[in-house]
């Protein structure tokens, strides 16, 4: 009988690791180590010191992040998702504070404890805290909310207020599920990640009155990421000829529904690949070798798998193996990238601490108020 994986405390960082003069670029270097390639700019001048903090837990096939900062504006750049097509949707809830997005020629902002919007990875977006801000970030894989909401992109950047109704509801779940304190991979935490992601589709829809339609293309872009995901660790399934057969248009249509997010079939089906290749790695009382992951999502060659996955992450498969490995035993440092690599991480940032307690979190900055 395959033996549950232990539960394993939090991942934690703050930016009180290290000097004044490095706070801001070390807390960029993480804004890129946890999301996606961003540019990021602070309203005070980085050298007069900069404070953020993050709490990383794992529940139902999410990451749930914790995050408070300070004023700052995150830019993800069209450049930016061609070099890197983002494999998650973020759904953000507001803690404290106050924030503004940009997606899809729309404008959102969060203002009211509870508020709580999508964002797409895959699309070029601003973030901006407007003042010092707490959020709980929830780091859905794309397949999950694409399965039960295609034209999810329709409603990216529209705030969903909680204040009645199942929005309410809706929200009061997330932050609940936030409130977890350690990482769940059962079968229990699927099912209330799975139920608590149907409301907050259903408050959005809800908000912006879009019920299920979807665009002919939106669907077929659907179809095939569902079929890509599938078949991944089949490299014959997943040729462009075959999946556009798969969905019933030619190929050159294909490459022109993939346009819509910035990237080629293959493309994309590489990030995919690399993601979850990364969550299986790092999944916390599983230890599997690089050669039965780089197999799972569809690399022939071992080496040709290290050598996209350093690259994509800055570090390579056997580095987030041992990460998985600390974590199983609630200890241990999580991986960041190696020096060198365009990270701006600086002398001090060699490793974000696992506490050895899922309920002591030195270096985190308290919360000045509470939401509930």
């Amino acid at each position: 009988m395959e033996r549950a994986p232990r539960a394993a405390g939090p991942l934690a960082a703050s930016t009180h690791q290290v000097a004044a003069r490095e706070q801001f670029d070390y807390w960029h270097s993480l804004l890129i180590r946890f999301y996606a390639d961003v540019d990021a700019s602070a309203r005070s001048a980085p050298t007069s010191g900069y404070t953020g903090s993050l709490r990383r837990t794992h529940f139902g096939g999410c990451a749930i992040d914790e995050v408070a900062a300070d004023p700052i504006r995150v830019h993800r750049s069209p450049s930016a998702v061609r070099r890197n097509p983002g494999d998650f949707y973020e759904l953000a809830v507001l803690r404290e504070g106050a924030t503004l997005l940009m997606q899809n020629g729309r404008v959102a902002t969060q203002t009211r404890p509870g508020d709580f919007l999508l964002f797409d990875t895959a699309l070029p977006y601003i973030f901006e805290f407007e003042g010092s801000t707490r959020q709980t970030l929830f780091q859905i894989p794309r397949e999950l909310v694409d399965s039960e909401f295609p034209d999810a992109r329709h409603v990216t950047a529209v705030t969903v207020s909680a204040d009645r109704g199942i929005a309410r509801v809706a929200s009061h779940m997330l932050l609940s599920l936030s409130q977890n304190d350690e990482d769940r991979s059962d079968q229990a935490s699927f099912s209330a990640a799975a139920s608590t992601l149907t409301l907050a589709v259903t408050a959005l829809r809800e908000r912006t009155g879009r019920g299920h339609e979807t665009h002919p293309m939106e669907a077929l872009l659907a179809e095939a990421r569902e079929y890509m995901t599938r078949n991944m660790a089949d490299p014959e399934a997943v040729a462009p000829h075959r999946v556009a057969a798969a969905v019933n248009v030619s190929e050159r249509y294909l490459f022109k529904i993939f346009q819509q997010v910035g990237a080629t079939p293959q493309g994309w089906l590489r990030g995919i690949r690399l993601d979850r290749a990364r969550r299986m790695l790092e999944e916390p009382g599983r230890r599997r070798s690089v050669h039965q992951v780089a197999a799972a999502v569809g690399f022939s060659s071992p080496a040709h798998f290290s050598r996209a996955f350093s690259s994509r992450f800055g570090f390579s498969p056997s580095e987030a193996r041992e990460r998985a490995d600390h974590a199983g035993g609630g200890r241990g440092r999580a991986v960041v990238p190696r020096p060198g690599r365009p990270h701006g991480l600086g002398r001090h940032a060699t490793a974000l601490t696992v506490p050895s307690s899922s309920r002591t979190l030195s270096g985190i900055r308290p919360a000045r108020r509470a939401l509930i």
